[in-house]
């Protein structure tokens, strides 16, 4: 017996109905079944998208372990000390004795900017050797919580990372002992060739990727299949690990630092996460070194919790200026005069004085003004655009208590 149009077309909608609720049922029991599974899976990521979209009992709530009230010993009791990656102390900065400057703070994700070739990775290579031995950092910056280190160089292959690492180690004058210790703390990541991003999707549609989840995953077992106490993930550079529109949408930016605060967040140790990146073209050599000079939307930079600039000095010459941004400590725009050192393979040192004086010798008798170093003393550096008739130049003066410099207008006949 058949029924008329009106019926028939009920039948259809009950059985539209039915099916519908069968697929909500299975994304429901997929979803329900996420916590037992492995999320860098595709099962479990399909899992993970399902209960994002509110199918099953275990789509996440980000308040729900987190709504609470103020405590009365927040007010009452002083907060435990916060702990640094890098200090500066007295045995290189007498002008700071007795204290001890909190430089980078641990747990938190920061930036080291620098234009293309100035030595960022070495850099960045000497500081993972530095945590993982206990030595100074540059010479310059004590590491008072040493331990272990992911070394994750996304532009590099296994070779070039050992010769990064050689140099690196000869320019510290590493001990037998100190050696050793290195190979315990660091692991090391060569990626050149893979894709590494931990995001991917556009502007406000950014979502984790297989890499980020795999990536915690392996930093929460690392040692024979237990947690490892981690201090600092060093991820070089952006580029790599950053979504497509990361550079250049804000949305997207944001969506990126957050994925990466779970790192920091997540791993055992709570360990600072380093990002190596780019500055744009039109800062590079711009003496103010202020956060804003590294590339991409402004997200990134406002972001992260703290950036230090590397800039190119002339030469071999390279100048840090740490921290240009920082949330949690003085941002004061320290400079350090660094030199790439050709005897082992570029790798960074502090300048000594008579370096510093050959330096300023030979731009004076070029007739070019000196840069500011290490943040004593002040400094000058013109740039000239010409109108018709009129030139401007514009004066910047540098001083060590000032974070940017201030710019002076000179019109001149």
């Amino acid at each position: 017996m058949s029924g008329d149009d009106e019926t028939n077309a009920s039948a259809k909608a009950a059985s539209d109905d039915i099916m519908r609720g069968k697929i909500v049922r299975i994304a429901q029991g997929i979803a329900g079944r996420m916590a037992k599974g492995n999320e860098a899976d595709p099962a479990g990521a399909f899992a993970g998208a399902l209960a994002r979209e509110g199918y099953g009992p275990t789509a996440p709530d980000p308040f729900a372990e987190r709504w609470q009230s103020i405590d009365l010993e927040w007010m009452a009791q002083r907060p435990p000390p916060r702990r640094w990656l890098l200090e500066r102390d007295a045995r290189s900065h007498p002008e700071d004795a007795p204290d001890i400057v909190g430089v980078l703070p641990l747990g938190k994700v920061g930036m080291l900017a620098a234009g293309g070739g100035v030595g960022k990775t070495m850099a960045l290579v000497q500081l993972a050797l530095a945590v993982a031995t206990g030595r100074r950092w540059l010479d310059t910056f004590s590491t008072p919580n040493p331990g272990r280190v992911l070394l994750a160089l996304a532009e590099e292959d296994a070779e070039e990372v050992q010769r990064r690492v050689y140099n690196a180690a000869g320019v510290m004058a590493l001990t037998d002992a100190q050696r050793r210790m290195a190979v315990a703390h660091i692991v090391v990541l060569p990626l050149a060739g893979c894709s590494v991003a931990l995001v991917a999707g556009e502007g406000g549609h950014v979502e984790e990727t297989d890499t980020l989840r795999a990536l915690r995953a392996r930093l929460a077992k690392d040692v024979d299949g237990q947690p490892a106490e981690w201090r600092l993930i060093i991820l070089d550079p952006l580029s790599r690990w950053a979504g497509a529109d990361t550079e250049k949408d804000n949305a997207a930016a944001t969506r990126f630092v957050e994925a990466v605060e779970t790192l920091a967040l997540q791993s055992p140790g709570n360990p600072t996460v380093l990002l190596a990146h780019h500055t744009a073209k039109a800062t590079r050599g711009n003496e103010a070194n202020d956060a804003g000079a590294a590339r991409g939307a402004s997200a990134l930079t406002d972001g992260v919790r703290w950036v230090a600039n590397l800039d190119n000095d002339g030469g071999d010459a390279a100048q840090l200026t740490i921290p240009t941004k920082s949330n949690y400590s003085r941002a004061d725009g320290y400079r350090v005069a660094l030199v790439r050192d050709r005897d082992h393979g570029g790798a960074l040192r502090p300048m000594t004085p008579a370096e510093r004086a050959t330096r300023d010798a030979e731009r004076a008798a070029g007739d070019e003004p000196p840069k500011a170093s290490n943040g004593n003393g002040r400094s000058s550096k013109p740039s000239k655009a010409s109108g018709t008739g009129w030139e401007l130049s514009l004066i910047h003066i540098s001083e060590p208590t000032r974070r940017t410099p201030i710019s002076y207008a000179v019109f001149c006949l």
